[in-house]
């Protein structure tokens, strides 16, 4: 019913408390957000946090969900999660949050780079 209304479901914060990934079977979910809990793990070299990460992505992957990283900080983790797939990017690295105004002040001054 919800899809045939044009509505697409987001499961955020996945992997964490109400974004389990039941609800991927649950609903007709079309986007993952990944916690930037898991974002986080990018900056240390655990290789069990990462691993956790990495089966996160190869989940929505294989079930070819959209997948929009959260929390993203630094053009290290941008790079890392590229070469993991993962090019929708949400947070500080391109922008805090912002009032109406100042997004279209801030839409003005990088209107070059959106262009490309």
């Amino acid at each position: 019913l919800l899809v045939n209304a044009g509505i697409n479901i987001k499961l955020d914060d996945a992997g964490t408390g109400y974004g389990g990934f039941s609800y991927v079977q649950e609903l007709p979910i079309h986007t993952l957000k990944i916690d930037k809990m898991f974002i986080d793990t990018l900056g240390h070299e655990e290789d069990a946090k990462i691993s956790v990460l990495n089966a996160i992505v190869n989940f929505a992957q294989n079930a070819e969900l959209e997948i929009i990283a959260e929390g993203v900080e630094s053009i290290d983790q941008v790079n890392r999660l590229a070469d993991m797939g993962v090019f929708a990017i949400q947070g500080y690295v391109y922008g805090k949050p912002m009032n109406s105004a100042d997004f279209i002040q801030w839409m003005a001054s990088h209107q070059h780079i959106l262009s490309e």
